[in-house]
C-alpha cells in the first residue's frame, strides 16, 4: 500500500486531553501519496475531518462519500470507517478527534451541537468560515506549548466544532428547504450574492453553489440571469476582482493575491485581470491605483 507522504499526528489516547467541555483524543494533518488507504477502523470518538486539497472517498458503515478541497465531513462513535485517496490528486486532510463532557457547566452551550452529530444524516458540507485557519492555529500552540496553550486550543478547537455544526446544519437545511420549495425567488438570490461575497476566495468551482444552497446550479444560473441581466459568473468575477484591487492597496503582491484567489498560476491570473481591466494588475497598481494615493495625499495636503 502506498505510504503517507507526512503524517502529523497527536495522539492523547491513553491520557485523553481535557479541555472543559470537550475532551481530545486525536488530532493531525495527514498528506496522502497517490492511493494512500487509512484502513478500516472502529471509530471511538466524534471526528471532524476538514479537506485541506485533493480528492478522494470516506467511507463510513460501507457508505461512500466523494470529498475534496474545501469540505468538512463528520465520523460519529460506533462507525466502521475507512478513507482512500484519489490516485490523481491525492489527499491532504486534517482531522480532529474528540468527545463531550456532558457533565461540564459549559456542556450546555454545545448540548444542541451533539444532539445534531449523533442523529444528523448529513455527514458533508462546504466550509464557508476556514475552518483551516483554526486548525492551522491550534497546531501553532501545540507546537509552542507555552502556559497560554490550554486555554488558546480550548478556543480554536470549540471553534472547529462550532463553525462544523454550522455548516453541517445549514447543508441539511438548504437540502430541506429545497425539497418543500418554500424560498421565494429573492431569498434565492440574496443567498446566491450572499455566499459568493462572503466565500469568494473559498469557492472551488461555481457549481458548488447549487451544492451549498439545495438547488440544481442550471435552475440557479437561469434564475440570476433572467432576474439581474448578467450571469452568476459575471458577478463572481465582479466580486473577485474587487477583492484583488482591496488587496492590492494593502500592499500585497501579485503572486499573494493570484494564491488567494486560488489561481493555478501568476499568469492565469493576470491574463483574466487584463479581460477584466484592460491592462495587467501590475500596471493597473501602479497607473490607477497610484494616482489615486497621489489625489488622496494632495486632498489631504490641501
Amino acid at each position: 500500500m502506498p505510504s503517507a507522504k507526512f503524517h502529523y499526528d497527536i495522539v492523547y489516547w491513553q491520557e485523553p486531553y481535557d479541555l472543559g467541555h470537550i475532551t481530545i483524543y486525536q488530532i493531525g494533518d495527514l498528506c496522502c501519496n497517490p492511493g494512500y488507504e487509512v484502513p478500516v477502523h472502529d471509530q471511538q470518538c466524534y471526528e471532524i475531518s476538514y479537506i485541506a486539497s485533493g480528492k478522494g472517498v470516506f467511507i463510513s458503515d460501507g457508505a461512500e462519500t466523494p470529498v475534496s478541497e474545501g469540505q468538512i465531513h463528520l465520523n460519529r462513535p460506533g462507525q466502521k470507517h475507512r478513507i482512500v485517496s484519489s490516485l490523481d490528486a491525492p489527499l491532504r486532510y486534517v482531522y480532529l478527534g474528540f468527545w463531550f463532557k456532558e457533565e461540564h457547566p459549559d456542556f450546555q452551550f454545545f448540548r444542541l451541537t451533539k444532539e445534531f452529530f449523533d442523529s444528523t444524516d448529513e455527514c458533508m458540507a462546504h466550509d464557508t468560515q476556514n475552518i483551516y485557519d483554526y486548525f492551522f492555529a491550534a497546531f501553532s500552540e501545540i507546537i509552542s506549548a507555552d502556559n497560554m496553550m490550554h486555554e488558546m486550543l480550548k478556543t480554536y478547537l470549540s471553534q472547529i466544532i462550532i463553525t462544523s455544526f454550522r455548516a453541517l446544519s445549514r447543508a441539511k437545511t438548504s437540502k430541506y428547504q429545497h425539497s418543500r420549495r418554500t424560498a421565494t425567488e429573492e431569498e434565492i438570490l440574496y443567498r446566491i450574492v450572499n455566499y459568493i461575497e462572503s466565500d469568494n476566495c473559498n469557492i472551488n468551482k461555481l457549481a458548488d453553489i447549487g451544492a451549498e444552497l439545495g438547488y440544481s446550479y442550471p435552475y440557479l444560473s437561469q434564475l440570476f440571469s433572467n432576474r439581474m441581466g448578467y450571469s452568476i459568473k459575471d458577478h463572481f468575477r465582479r466580486v473577485q476582482f474587487a477583492r484583488a484591487v482591496k488587496m492590492m492597496k494593502e500592499d500585497k503582491t501579485i503572486t499573494e493575491i493570484a494564491a488567494i484567489l486560488r489561481y493555478s498560476t501568476v499568469y492565469a491570473f493576470s491574463r483574466a485581470f487584463s479581460a477584466q481591466f484592460g491592462m495587467p494588475p501590475s500596471r493597473y497598481k501602479e497607473q490607477v491605483l497610484g494616482k489615486m494615493q497621489e489625489e488622496d495625499e494632495q486632498e489631504d495636503a490641501v
